[in-house]
């Protein structure tokens, strides 16, 4: 008897069309990523001429931010650049991710221990290898 009650043979499923279903989904964004990269490296991204109306808009604007922004630091007196300070929050964010992550592996890695009851040896080499 098989699992669907009977005695015939089991129905086999289409793991023929499944298997080509995925090669076709992986073709295809082959596909897009090769016409992609093809689009960047052969015709490169848009340039915009150097006098051409945005080009000039867009200098001015940026001489006219950097104007202000030295205003703005000569008049504060500034010691610490702002990118310093950003310097100091990212590496104390990412040390605490870090940190973080570390005891998230931990409280796993105890769990597994209790609940899972395998031989002393084999925790063993798998610490060895954590």
């Amino acid at each position: 008897m098989n699992s669907y009650g009977n005695a015939g043979p089991v129905p086999q499923d289409h793991w023929l069309l499944s298997i080509g279903l995925f090669a076709v989904k992986w073709l295809l964004h082959a596909i897009v990523a090769l016409a992609v990269l093809v689009r960047i490296f052969v015709f490169g991204e848009p340039v915009t001429r150097p006098h051409s109306d945005n080009a000039v808009l867009f200098w001015r604007h940026r001489n006219q931010a950097d104007e202000d922004l030295a205003k703005v630091r000569a008049s504060e007196g500034n010691t610490i650049p702002p990118y310093t300070i950003l310097l100091y929050h990212c590496s104390l964010w990412d040390l605490n991710f870090t940190c973080r992550t570390f005891q998230h592996y931990k409280v796993i890695w105890m769990i597994l221990k209790i609940c899972v009851p395998l031989n002393a040896r084999f925790w063993n080499v798998v610490q060895f290898f954590c």
